[in-house]
């Protein structure tokens, strides 16, 4: 018996090609040209037995996966297995990328696995060829599938279809949930998931102490399993008789809501939980056509794509936030009963996930903390003032700071005063404190708002040296230097 895998040195294909090798036969593995390091790298991980392992050179991208006549003819007839991981799984990749890769790589597999005569055609999906189908897809739908406009999600489903629709080759569907690090050792190497929020309570953690509590969204339930248990029930179920023909959810039978998850990995990283979650279907009141208005106006276009941006979150994730769907799994539990397979909970290897993520990020922010006690022994102290606009004969020129609220002199004077007497390292007002925080965690939202101030506010009579009055300041300078008192603008 052999076996034959596309995306054997990707991430869910190097756990899975170390599940085969402790079985018997070869395992030919589809390396693209010059991706023979990966090759190499996954030899030396599995430190896989001489001739167990067995590079094939191809390209997902042409006819028959590249393979020479030759090459089909000397392996036709010894494949029992063929699995298919290779795949687009970016959902920021482009959409005809993912529908040459996705939706033609599978074409080609089978056109391969068939000209091969290979016993099953394993096919690894994805949870996203549901969707975004409201309420319980169970593992023998498939074209009830609802909300298919994302590439990536159409694309997966497409591409299973393929897969449904040939007759040549018996075939075996599995589809995954959002894949994660080995709940073992917390070994990833890519970002999905959850991990896109890593940086938020990262942030988080930085500027408030653990017990601070924080508002946070509670969104729908989002399935998460680790890659070793997507590995070996695809080995597992793979090699039980009997199911052709069959789709298996790799899910978790229980899924935890968005705000639940990011607590989790909130009390892994000790940083502050969401102790209040907004539900987003309390804004269900709201029309839709209104939403949509409202979401289009580019000064909200611009401020979400920033805060996304500076967050790491690409804009696609947050379909995963307010997905409907739930997915039984009532068909991969019958397979794996007895195997002792299952998902372990999220909570017993969270930590794992975090530490190796952060591992390889805090050398710097080490540095930093001890920098920080240099002087303190030393009775030095040192306190930074962010001054406000205080009311002076300076400003007096500038007409519309008669319409807008500035410090006093002596409300100044007691900041000083404040700083000699109790030596903090920084005093601000509640204002600038929250411009802090806002740039700290999404410093881009901060700019959009400081070029917004920027364009609202030109240069006065005085500050361009030209005589005359100011212009009446209009409502908007008004309201706008109302809600940021004590900044010059």
């Amino acid at each position: 018996m052999s076996y034959f895998i596309t995306g054997g040195t990707g991430f869910i294909g190097r756990h899975l090609v170390e599940r085969l090798l402790a079985r018997s036969g070869k395992i030919h593995v589809l390396v693209r040209k010059g991706s023979e390091a990966k090759f190499e790298e996954l030899q030396a991980r599995t430190a896989a037995p001489k001739g167990r392992l067995v590079k094939v050179t191809g390209d997902l991208a042409k006819p028959r996966l590249g393979l020479t006549p030759a090459a089909i003819a000397a392996l036709r007839g010894k494949v029992k297995h063929f699995f298919h991981l290779a795949a687009i799984y970016d959902l920021t990749t482009d959409a005809d990328t993912q529908q040459d890769i996705n939706v033609g790589g599978t074409q080609r597999a089978l056109e391969l696995a068939a000209a091969l005569n290979a016993g099953t055609f394993h096919h690894v999906s994805s949870i996203a060829a549901a969707g975004l189908y409201p309420g319980v897809f169970k593992e023998d739908m498939f074209s009830e599938a609802e909300g298919l406009e994302d590439p990536y999600f159409r694309t997966k489903h497409d591409s299973e279809g393929l897969v449904r629709a040939q007759r040549k080759i018996p075939y075996r569907i599995y589809r995954p949930a959002i894949v994660v690090g080995d709940s073992r050792t917390g070994e990833i190497d890519k970002i999905d998931g959850p991990y896109y929020f890593f940086r938020l309570i990262k942030k988080t953690r930085e500027l408030l102490p653990q017990w601070m509590p924080t508002i946070g969204i509670e969104g729908s339930r989002i399935n998460i399993v680790p890659v070793d248990f997507v590995a070996a029930a695809i080995d597992h179920i793979g090699h039980k008789r009997g199911l052709d023909g069959h789709t298996f959810h790799l899910t978790d039978p229980a899924p935890q809501r968005v705000g639940e998850v990011l607590n989790t990995f909130a009390r892994a990283a000790h940083a502050p939980e969401m102790t209040m979650r907004v539900d987003a279907r309390m804004f269900a009141f709201v029309p839709p056509a209104i939403r949509g208005v409202v979401g289009n106006l580019p000064p909200v276009k611009r401020f979400t794509h920033m805060v996304m941006k500076d967050l790491g979150i690409p804009r696609e994730v947050l379909k995963y936030i307010s997905s409907p769907t739930r997915f039984d799994t009532r068909e991969a539990e019958r397979a794996l009963k007895g195997s002792g397979i299952s998902v372990p909970p999220l909570e017993t290897y969270a930590w794992r996930l975090w530490d190796y993520w952060e591992r390889p990020k805090s050398a710097l922010d080490a540095f930093a903390h001890c920098a920080q006690g240099e002087f303190s022994d030393l009775g030095i102290a040192f306190t930074t003032i962010n001054m406000p606009l205080v009311r002076t004969a300076m400003i007096g020129p500038t007409k519309m700071y008669d319409s807008v609220p500035t410090l006093s002199p002596e409300e100044a004077a007691d900041m000083i005063v404040a700083a000699i007497i109790k030596r903090p390292s920084r005093i601000a007002t509640r204002l600038g404190v929250f411009s802090a925080v806002l740039n700290a965690v999404a410093p881009k939202a901060y700019e959009v708002v400081m070029n917004t101030a920027y364009n609202l506010f030109p240069d006065s009579a005085a500050a361009k040296g030209m005589k005359g009055r100011d212009e009446k300041p209009s409502n908007e300078q008004v309201a706008f230097a109302a809600l940021m008192r004590g900044v010059h603008w």
